[in-house]
């Protein structure tokens, strides 16, 4: 069964983060962008890393939600940082 990631932050690309998801992770665990990604994202003051919020089972695979941190989220509005 083939793990989905999905998100509706428009800020991030789904394609850079990991496509090869052998075991879907777990609601609260973290999924890191790609390292060839990574400095993309902290130039624009933006996490590397999203929560996962909701696990779906379908029968044509695994939705996986990804949202912010709550950490992330508070240290961007202490920093006015706009996530969105």
């Amino acid at each position: 069964m083939h793990v989905y990631l999905t998100t509706n932050l428009d800020r991030y690309k789904l394609s850079h983060f990991p496509d090869n998801l052998e075991i879907p992770p777990r609601i609260g665990e973290r999924v890191y962008i790609k390292q060839e990604y990574q400095k993309h994202y902290r130039d624009q003051q933006l996490p590397t890393e999203l929560e996962v919020t909701m696990v779906n089972w379908t029968s044509h695979g695994i939705m996986v939600e990804l949202w912010y941190t709550q950490t992330a989220f508070k240290s961007a509005k202490l920093n006015n940082i706009n996530l969105f």
